[in-house]
């Protein structure tokens, strides 16, 4: 029943982004990441959904109030090392139309850190998926230790 109710809520929360163009409210959703990262082509994550996704994954929490936090959706409990885990300091997202702005400052523990100011064109939207293009990229640092 609940992932009935999670399906029917993507699909109403779909049409009404078509409808009404994108918004903070619109997006302020938990998005597990499918492929892609900061700097690539395309970036492709759908709205996490415990039916949909199985495996450990990335998540991005788009906060309502333009900060971008993220979270390791983990449904089997995995025991994992720290060494490489993301992590990310203050870090944002601002959406205008049919673009998104991140300005992601983080890094991956004992292996980089980084800080991306990238804009990406969101060029779908379908059944709480969500494909980005990359448009253009203001600062692109990253670190090796």
């Amino acid at each position: 029943m609940k992932a009935l109710l999670t399906s029917i809520s993507i699909l109403i929360w779909g049409f009404t982004s078509l409808a009404q163009g994108y918004s903070s409210k619109t997006l302020s959703h938990d998005w597990a990441l499918e492929k892609g990262w900061f700097g690539d082509e395309q970036i492709v994550m759908h709205v996490l959904d415990s039916s949909r996704t199985k495996d450990l994954t990335t998540v991005f929490t788009f906060n309502y109030s333009g900060i971008l936090s993220h979270s390791l959706y983990n449904p089997s409990h995995l025991g994992l090392c720290g060494n490489g885990l993301l992590y990310l300091d203050v870090s944002t997202w601002e959406v205008k139309d049919n673009v998104i702005i991140f300005d992601v400052k983080g890094g991956h523990f004992a292996d980089d850190q980084f800080h991306y100011i990238m804009t990406y064109s969101i060029t779908g939207m379908d059944r709480g998926q969500m494909t980005l293009k990359k448009k253009e990229v203001k600062l692109n640092e990253k670190k090796n230790f």
